[in-house]
Parts: C-alpha cells; sequence; structure tokens
C-alpha cells in the first residue's frame, strides 16, 4: 500500500508542475505572486504577534524582579542559529529514495529576548531572560498529520518546513576577561505552536499546545564592543529535546512500533548548531 502511494505522491508532484502558470498568461501569474505575497505578509504578523507577547510577559516578570531599576542592566538580544539535520529516518520503507531527494541542507533557528544583569561579583556576571525564539526543519521527511490536528489521511505528507514556536527562559554565566569573555548558558524551552507545510500541496497544519520542549546547554566566547554593545559565538554541546510524535510515528518506525526509542522521554541526540547573538544594553 505505502509503495503505492508512494508513486501516486510522485505523480500529483509531476503534475502540480505541470499546472504551474504558463508564460503567455502574465496577469494569471502576477496575481498568484501577490497573493503568495500577501500570504507571506500574514504569516510575518502572526510571529511578530508571537514576539510582542512574549516581551511584553518578559518585561512583567524582570519588573517584578528588579523592582523600580528594570532598565538597568537590561538588554534586547537577538541571534539565530545554522545547524546539522536531522536525517534519521530508523524503519521508514524508502530511506534510500528520501536521501536522494533530499540533500543536506541546514536548519536554523531565530530568538529575540530580554535579558536582565542578576548579579555581578568581580569578572563574573549572572544573567537571566525571557523571549521568543522559532526552531525550523527542512528535512523532507515524512510527518504525522493527525499529531497537528490535521484530518486522518492514507496519503504520506512531507515536510516542506516544520517550525516550532517557543517561550524560552535563558540562564548565563559569563566571565570577563577584558573585553573577551567566557559565557555558558542553558535554555530551556516551552513549545505553544507547531506548525507544518505539506511540501506537495503547500498547506499548513498547526497545533497549538504548551508543553515542555528543550533544553540546551551552549558554552561560546563574547566580545564587548562598547558599554551597549556585545555578540557572543557558541555552539550547542549538550541538547535534550521532546520526543517528537509529529516526526516520530508509524512510518517512521514500520514493523517496530514498539521501539525502545519510542518509549522514553527525552531524545538527547544532538546535531552540531552554532549561535551567534548580539546584544544591546539600555542601561549600564
Amino acid at each position: 500500500m505505502f509503495v503505492r502511494q508512494f508513486r501516486l505522491d510522485s505523480f500529483l508532484l509531476r503534475k502540480r508542475a505541470e499546472l504551474r502558470p504558463a508564460s503567455h498568461c502574465p496577469l494569471i501569474f502576477l496575481l498568484i505572486r501577490i497573493v503568495a505575497r500577501c500570504r507571506f505578509i500574514l504569516i510575518a504578523m502572526q510571529y511578530i504577534k508571537y514576539i510582542l507577547l512574549s516581551l511584553l510577559l518578559g518585561a512583567a516578570s524582570l519588573s517584578h524582579l528588579a523592582g523600580q531599576n528594570i532598565w538597568r542592566g537590561m538588554s534586547i538580544v537577538g541571534g539565530g542559529a545554522l545547524g546539522e539535520q536531522d536525517r534519521r529516518l530508523f524503519y521508514y520503507l524508502f530511506i534510500e529514495k528520501l536521501l536522494e531527494r533530499e540533500l543536506p541542507k541546514k536548519d536554523y533557528d531565530l530568538a529575540l529576548y530580554l535579558n536582565k544583569k542578576i548579579i555581578r561579583y568581580g569578572p563574573f556576571q549572572l544573567d537571566a531572560g525571557i523571549g521568543y525564539a522559532e526552531s525550523n526543519t527542512l528535512f523532507g521527511r515524512p510527518f504525522s498529520h493527525i499529531e497537528l490536528n490535521g484530518p486522518h489521511t492514507y496519503e504520506i505528507r512531507f515536510i516542506k518546513r516544520y517550525t516550532i514556536n517557543k517561550l524560552i527562559l535563558p540562564i548565563s554565566g559569563k566571565v570577563y576577561i577584558g573585553k573577551f569573555y567566557l559565557q555558558f548558558s542553558a535554555i530551556p524551552a516551552i513549545c505553544f505552536r507547531k506548525s507544518a507545510m505539506n511540501i506537495y500541496a503547500e498547506k499548513r497544519v498547526t497545533r497549538w499546545q504548551f508543553n515542555w520542549n528543550s533544553l540546551e546547554l551552549n558554552p561560546g566566547l563574547g566580545f564587548q564592543f562598547s558599554d551597549r554593545v556585545q555578540a557572543v559565538v557558541s555552539y550547542r554541546w549538550r541538547y535534550f529535546n521532546e520526543v517528537d510524535k509529529v516526526k516520530w510515528f508509524s512510518l517512521t518506525f514500520y514493523g517496530h512500533y514498539n521501539d525502545e526509542f519510542l518509549q522514553q522521554k527525552v531524545d538527547t541526540y544532538n546535531p552540531f548548531k552554532m549561535w551567534l547573538t548580539v546584544g544591546y544594553k539600555w542601561k549600564k
């Protein structure tokens, strides 16, 4: 059944390419591009809403922590990360065909959060923060449509983009050596939304939830460009992630539905990932 469905999916993909607007229909092509651009803007506005919500929560929490001196030692930090893909497929029936089709790419993360200096003692400083982050997976693996509140279907759905939106609570220790400093960060993350774009139909399915998602331990090296601006390059040393049922389900464990991996709660597989973050301090 899965072999027939795999061939059917390939056939639909070819037909979709054949139905693209022809060059002699520029008006139709232009209308499609305008609709696609409007859709992108709406999605971007949704992300801005998540970011603002996280920052408001952060301001409220840190205001309670710092009393009237909320802006003293407060920074806004933004950053991004590039990482190797998790290309594990376990017992999926068509591993070779999928890996041949899906050339290695980089997955990426984005983050924006408020950071507050808690303690400064000599060269040592302890910071805590709260904010928004998202991880984006581009590996076109099969995914569980039902797990994202999609309807039951016998069609195999493949990921075009899988996004996890998160509330993060970073804690970092720093040791200053002149303008340089060593940093070690722990970044716990709570997932509040998961969504996947289907590689064929390009239709997004979404699930809202609120649960622990991951913990990253990241050592890094920072440089203080001025009293207000600093940047850090770090890498993910250890990674503790939930066993994600969107990716790990019956198709990826075909014939091994009681596999030990599916029984555990935490996945410690850790593909290499590098972070670059830049912070701006409002008051010294």
